[in-house]
């Protein structure tokens, strides 16, 4: 199953791992503290904080760490890519926080698919933030020639995150899709989709479409142009705005925006906030 540039949810697939999870609590426990004891991140001195960032209750609230760079380099590079995309989610209920220190994490890459090494390891992160920041998704910047993106959520463990490239020149715009599937949204641009992966937020049938695309559908004053896109197994697929210049589409934009100058387009605000308030 794809999962680089994709909404796709990731899930423990060792039954030995799920089996630890579900019948020994006590035991993932300990692996948790473990995992902690690896981690390059204090969290001791209320005074001195080791993150960056406000939040409002009720957003979304993004979490960045940075894989490769130094102590120095680590503060600038964080808080250059959340300008970049801070600017992305005007209108969309959402906040950003950096941690001060650099983190060693290892990675697995299979193709164009990047993964954490140690799950576990990243979940126990992703705890051991939480007791200090209320984060909802971990952004893990990596300092590598490398181009990648990847968005993934942890079902078990309800541990959300994504990794990709910072030293590409398009980072605002990769960061800004990856961050986007964590709110909600699929992709419209591959040329082959699984038929059980349609309908989805981007590509739907006349008499077929998710839930949260048909609520944003019903907000809107008007219905957003439509074309079609192809089949599946028959059947005519569907999606709203110009593929082109949709960040989820076969994006290349050519022209300006139909529908302003948001990288999104008005129903993907409109899933994002819904998603957002059902947390």
């Amino acid at each position: 199953m794809r999962l680089v540039n994709g909404g796709t949810e990731l899930s423990l697939t060792s039954a030995a791992v799920m089996s630890k999870i579900i019948m020994k609590k006590l035991s993932i426990s300990l692996l948790i503290l473990l995992a902690f004891s690896r981690l390059c991140f204090a969290i001791d001195n209320p005074d001195s904080p080791d993150y960056v960032g406000q939040f409002e209750k009720n957003n979304w609230h993004f979490v960045f760490i940075g894989v490769g760079y130094s102590r120095d380099e680590n503060p600038y590079q964080m808080a250059k890519v959340i300008e970049l995309v801070e600017k992305n989610f005007e209108g969309v209920d959402v906040d950003f926080a950096y941690i001060k220190e650099p983190l060693n994490l290892d990675f697995n890459r299979i193709d164009l698919r990047v993964e954490l090494n140690s799950r576990l390891e990243g979940a126990a992160l992703f705890s051991k933030i939480k007791t200090v920041y209320p984060v909802d998704s971990l952004i893990i910047g990596v300092n590598t020639s490398d181009v990648f993106g990847t968005s993934a959520r942890m079902r078990i463990t309800d541990f959300s995150y994504a990794i990709l490239t910072l030293s590409n020149p398009s980072v605002g715009l990769i960061a800004t899709h990856e961050m986007g599937h964590q709110l909600g949204l699929s992709d419209g641009y591959q040329a082959y989709n699984p038929p059980e992966i349609l309908p989805n937020t981007e590509l739907f049938y006349l008499d077929g479409m998710p839930v949260s695309l048909a609520r944003a559908l019903s907000k809107l004053e008007e219905t957003p142009p439509m074309y079609k896109m192809g089949t599946c197994n028959g059947r005519k697929v569907y999606t709203f705005y110009e593929t082109k210049n949709n960040l989820y589409g076969n994006y290349s934009p050519q022209e300006p925006n139909s529908w302003g100058d948001s990288v999104f387009t008005p129903l993907q605000i409109l899933i994002m906030n819904d998603f957002i308030a059902r947390k």
